[in-house]
This record gives structure tokens, sequence and C-alpha cells, in this order.
């Protein structure tokens, strides 16, 4: 679902992306499902035939292994764990909130490459936003060298001129600073009269019939945050009745193309929110678990992007020596929170059912949430610790190797939001909530039992819990007096 949602994106880049990460994915369930068994059973028992170092034989339903010790500090005391982990998580993506987004510029690449060194000397030596000027297109009723067109074009030009957020604006009518108004209206009334060729032919390159081009300089880094307003500004302006201003230049398309991507990025994640949802709907039959699960994942993303934001809007790690050291870009990247979203939204998902499947599967069979929160996490723990470990190296090593900020940044986030998913998330959070929670895990409402069938293993009827009847399904085979269920529950 997390990889769909770039289909919904009209950038080419993002959609690529999403087509190949659903080839992807799409291979790498038909091998599973072919490959993976046929070896399986060639293999046979050989296939856990060399014993690894460490290895519990018996941590399928252990309760004394490494998860299972950590589990039951937990749930010895899941509300100051409960506590402490939000305030973690949610303290970790507050940075975001100050979030400014905008696509690359020469900053991404490395510090010794030719256009890099270019750019800085560019910056170093002339205005800063010269080499990144605003195109303004200006539109007149009539044509733009009569007088009275000219006359609002000056007007136009000393306007912007005096804004503060403007170094220089080249017009039709700043050729030559010592011209007044009345002598560029003579200027372009009588051309054979000027003796300035080139401000002649300026003038030609810069004017035709009714349109002119104005480079409006901005006065700061033109990435920065003051150029959208500047942006605003103008293609509001209408400097008299029948003029139109129209802005280009790489600020405006830098604006113009996060606004694009975000305008509907909501309905995205409403969307893989609300599929993933239902998803795990299916699988669990639970009203609780897949919100808590979505819920869960949420504060790993957030987590990480704030930790971004952290790191190469406000240089947190710039100091650090090579190849620790992570450059201050003043920015972020404006499609990585979208590829982080829907890349690491269904990654961190697996490790969520991984673990969920496992609790179920033994609640099904013994009614005590506790033991099941227990032994699912010790049986779960290795594999997603393992999982993690994969995805955190090779993101990880992407992150320090790369010389493109962006694939950097794009590696530190995918490290960090599985690091914290895989340890913070999975091993403390989730335990301490699927223990307050108690029976309200399983819950179902009768009239959703009656739509979509009771989970595999339960059905409905009357439960005895601690010699009392109580309205709800019964755990077949198992013991049914453990936890108490709310009123019209299904395990």
């Amino acid at each position: 679902a997390g990889l769909a949602g770039l289909l919904s994106f009209r950038i080419a880049f993002l959609r690529s992306l999403g087509f190949a990460g659903l080839a992807a994915v799409a291979a790498a369930v038909l091998v599973s499902m072919t490959l993976l068994p046929a070896l399986l059973a060639v293999l046979g028992p050989r296939i856990g035939s060399w014993r690894i170092w460490g290895r519990d034989a018996n941590a399928d339903g252990a309760t004394n292994g490494f998860w299972a010790r950590v589990a039951g500090l937990v749930l010895k005391r899941p509300w100051p764990v409960l506590f402490v982990s939000l305030v973690v998580l949610l303290g970790a993506a507050v940075p975001f909130l100050s979030a400014r987004l905008s696509t690359p510029d020469a900053r991404i690449l490395p510090v010794d490459s030719v256009s890099r060194r270019a750019a800085n000397l560019m910056a170093a030596e002339f205005d800063a936003g010269g080499a990144a000027p605003l195109l303004v297109v200006a539109h007149a009723p009539g044509k733009i060298t009569e007088p009275g067109q000219l006359s609002v074009l000056t007007d136009l030009t000393r306007a912007l001129q005096a804004d503060s957020r403007v170094a220089r604006v080249d017009s039709l009518v700043s050729l030559d600073p010592r011209l007044t108004r009345a002598q560029y209206e003579l200027l372009f009334a009588r051309p054979e009269l000027s003796p300035d060729q080139w401000a002649r032919g300026l003038a030609n390159a810069i004017a035709r019939g009714n349109t002119t081009l104005l480079q409006v300089v901005p006065a700061r880094d033109p990435l920065g945050p003051e150029i959208a307003g500047l942006v605003d500004s103008l293609r509001l302006t209408v400097p008299a009745p029948g003029w139109r201003l129209e802005v280009a230049g790489v600020s405006a398309s830098a604006i113009d193309l996060t606004r694009s991507l975000y305008g509907g990025f909501p309905y995205v994640v409403a969307l893989i929110l609300a599929t993933t949802y239902g998803l795990l709907f299916l699988t669990f039959r639970s009203v609780l678990l897949p919100l808590k699960a979505v819920l869960m994942n949420l504060l790993s993303l957030g987590a990480s992007y704030g930790a971004l934001v952290a790191v190469f809007q406000m240089g947190l790690l710039s100091g650090l020596p090579a190849p620790f050291a992570f450059p201050q870009m003043g920015y972020v990247e404006a499609t990585l929170p979208i590829l982080l979203f829907c890349t690491l939204f269904g990654l961190s998902m697996d490790y969520e059912v991984f673990l969920l499947s496992r609790i179920r599967e033994e609640f099904l069979a013994t009614g005590d949430n506790s033991r099941s929160v227990t032994v699912g996490l010790q049986a779960s723990g290795r594999v997603i610790t393992g999982a993690a470990a994969i995805v955190v190296a090779v993101a990880g090593s992407f992150s320090l190797a790369a010389d493109v900020v962006q694939i950097k940044a794009l590696g530190l986030g995918i490290a960090l939001a599985v690091l914290v998913d895989a340890t913070l998330v999975r091993g403390l959070l989730v335990p301490a909530t699927l223990h307050l929670l108690g029976a309200w895990n399983w819950w179902l409402p009768s009239w959703l039992v009656r739509v979509f069938g009771p989970s595999t293993g339960v059905h409905s009827g009357f439960a005895t819990v601690h010699g009392q009847v109580t309205e709800g399904p019964r755990v077949d085979g198992g013991a049914t007096d453990q936890v108490p269920l709310p009123t019209g529950s299904v395990r």
C-alpha cells in the first residue's frame, strides 16, 4: 500500500520508484511462494543442521530468553515505560514542526565537485541570488515600448527595487541608471537616436510586442524562507489594469514543486492508513490492534522526520569528523518525507505483523494476554532484530559513504526509522500498550462478527471468566478464564 501511494503523484521520479518497488515486492512474493518451498522440500531436515552460536533452540514459546526478560520488565511497569517511550518519540519528532522543504541545489553535491565550487564562488563574489534570479514575464495591454506602458513598467521596477527582499532588478527601464523616465520613453520612441548599441540590443532581447522580461535577483538565499513570500507577492501584483505578471525561475519552480507534492500528500497518507487498517483488521479481526499498529508506525516515522530536520536543516551533526559529519543544508529535500513515508510504512508494518501474529497465536491457545505478549516478543524478537539489522546496515552504509546529500539523507532516515521501530517501539512501547489494553486488544463488536465472521480458532458464545458468565467468545480447546472480555468481543 505504501509503495502504491507513490503512483498517485504526478512526478515521474516518484512514480518510477513506485513501479520499481511494486515490481520488486511482487518478485519477492513470487519467489517466496514458489522457489523457497521447493528449496525447503529438497533440503528437508538439513535446513537446520548447522547450529548457530547463541541460538535458542526453544525460542518458540519460550519465556526465559532475552526478549522475554525485556517483556517481563515492561509488563511490571507498563505506565512508566509507555510514558517515557512516548516522551522520547514525540520529543524526537518536534524538530519536524519547523521543517523547511525545498528542491535541492548545488549544495547536495560533493564539496570538491566542479559545479559546487562554481556555485560557491558565484555566491561569494556576486549577489546571493544571482545564480537563480526570478524570471518575471510582464504582459501589458499595449505595446510594451509605448510611453504609457513604459511608465507602468518604471513604477513596477522601482517598487521592486525598494523591496528589502530584492537585491537587483534588471528590466527594460533599468538598462542605464543615468536615464530618466522621459529619456527611456524617447529612447524607445526613437531608438536610432541612442548611441548605446548594446542598450538597444538588450532592449530588443527582453521585449517582444506586449511582453517584457524582468530579472528579479533575491537579496538572500534563493531557496531561503523569504523567497516564497516574494514569489507569491509578485504573482498577486497587478501593476495597472490589463497587466499580468507570471513568475518562473529556479526558486519559483522549487516552490511550485513542493506545493504540488504536498497538496495531495494528506490524501495519499489517509488512503495508505485506511488501506493498512483494513488489511490488518481482516487479518486480526480486531478493532483496536490495527489502530495501535498504525499509530506506532506514525511515531517511528515522526522520530525519523524530526532527526532529519535536526541533522540536515539545523546542522546537528555538521561538526563531527568524517564520515560521521552531515552537512547543514538549511532545508529538507522536498521528496524525502514522501519517500520515507511510502517506503517505511510498509516495511515497519512487517515487523508489527510478525509480532502481533505470534502474540495472537499464543493468545488463541491460552487466553492469557500477559503470557501471549511475553512469548510473542521472545519468539519474534530475534527475527525482527535480524531483519532490522540488515536494513540498518545497508541504509547506514549509504548515509556514511554516499557523496550526494540526498542519498545520505535517505539512508539516514531509513536507518533511524527502522532502528527506532525495532527497538524502542517493538521492544518497549508495543508490549506496554498491549498489556494495558488487555482484553480490548481482541475486541470486535458482535455486528462485525456477523459481517466478517469470527477470528480463526474462536467462536462466539459465552466465556466463563473467574467463575462468572461474560458475554463474548470462547477460545477453542484452551483456557478461557484468564482475561475478562469486553461485552460483544471476539478473540
